[in-house]
């Protein structure tokens, strides 16, 4: 055992071995979350909580996602009925407006708690340090378990059921689900669009609205009319579904379709390139021809002809044909009987119609008979 002093340079060592590991101690209780020691006091609040059994000692405190400070301690309030948390807050984030609104929120599903503040309005008076903000400015927030809890028994082991299949369904797909949850930032971004839109759309929303209210109550009136357009569309998707290899034949010919449509239409757009010279050269033309028929005298107007009432010409039948006659009697045409006697006694009895008749040509008889 040696009895020799340490020397000087032995002593550094040491100390600043020490030292060393006191900073290394200090950085990670600063790290973890623990306060600071020898730090000047900040600016702290109280806030009224009617449940906090998930908040604990160092949770954060945030504004709009920003950590502002941290809740350095949990204890009861002095009326015996809330959870008073006392709050540190960073000098530039002080002092808050007094109308600050505060609410508890979970990071996780795991249940890690933090305080969630909205400002109020900053020109409005400011709360004093160590002041209390008031409990009607505090939300009331519910926690997961609370949710479980108002489950029967018969819904949790449904819930437990959808669970366990949900694991089994993504089971060696994390990297897919993964993908697809950061997908759902920029979704929920285009849908802030949407939204921002139908703000400034706000009085046809609401018409729209409006008008939904009096179709859905005029359909309340109509029920058997509803449940008869339910049944026949009903009965359009199954015929749809029963011809389901006829429509896959359609969309199957459909492009050939397409490609000899377009093929047409390419040949008339040609033909109507080649054409276009010739009709512009036959306009003119038509131009001139238009102007003929002007020119050419009206033809004379020619009186009708009148000819005489049926019934003059109505001869009454024999009640009993004669031995010596011809029944049926010939069909007599132009005045000329069949054997080519003339009988003008036969004729109706107006001469007028009978010099017309008397004028007109003898049949002709047909060749080769």
């Amino acid at each position: 055992m040696s009895k020799r002093a340490p020397s000087t340079a032995q002593l550094l060592v040491i100390a600043g071995f020490a030292l060393s590991c006191f900073g290394i101690l200090l950085f990670l209780w600063i790290t973890f979350g623990g306060p600071t020691p020898f730090k000047a006091k900040p600016y702290e609040i109280k806030v009224p909580f009617n449940e906090a059994t998930q908040l604990a000692q160092q949770s954060d405190v945030r504004i709009s996602g920003v950590s502002v400070g941290k809740v350095q301690n949990i204890e009861e309030s002095p009326d015996r009925q809330q959870a008073q948390a006392t709050i540190d807050i960073e000098d530039k984030y002080a002092p808050l407006p007094r109308g600050t609104r505060a609410i508890l929120r979970t990071k996780t599903l795991l249940g890690e708690t933090y305080v969630e503040l909205t400002p109020g309005n900053a020109a409005g008076p400011q709360l004093p340090d160590g002041g209390t903000l008031s409990s009607a400015n505090v939300a009331e927030s519910a926690q997961l378990d609370e949710i479980f809890r108002t489950f029967n028994p018969r819904t949790r082991a449904a819930f437990q059921e959808w669970m366990q299949e949900g694991a089994v369904a993504i089971s060696g797909r994390g990297q897919s689900f993964s993908n697809a949850l950061a997908e759902l930032d920029p979704f929920f971004t285009e849908f802030d669009k949407v939204f921002r839109v139908l703000d400034t759309q706000r009085v046809a929303v609401k018409q729209l609205f409006s008008n939904g209210a009096v179709a859905l109550h005029a359909l309340r009136g109509r029920q058997g009319e509803l449940a008869g357009l339910i049944r026949n569309s009903n009965a359009v998707f199954s015929t749809t579904a029963a011809r389901d290899r006829d429509i896959e034949a359609l969309f199957r010919a459909f492009p050939t379709f397409e490609d000899e449509q377009k093929l047409t239409f390419n040949r008339l757009k040609d033909f109507a390139l080649n054409s276009d010279p010739l009709f512009r050269q036959l306009v003119p033309a038509a131009e001139q021809l238009s102007v003929c028929p002007q020119r050419l005298p009206r033809p004379a107007q020619v009186p009708p002809r009148r000819f005489p009432r049926p019934a003059a010409c109505t001869r009454p039948l024999p009640a009993q044909p004669q031995p010596d006659s011809h029944w049926p009697r010939p069909l007599q045409t132009g005045g000329h009987l069949a054997g080519g006697e003339r009988r003008g006694s036969d004729q109706c009895g107006s001469p007028q119609l009978a010099g017309q008749t008397d004028s007109l040509p003898p049949p002709a008889r047909p060749t080769g008979s």
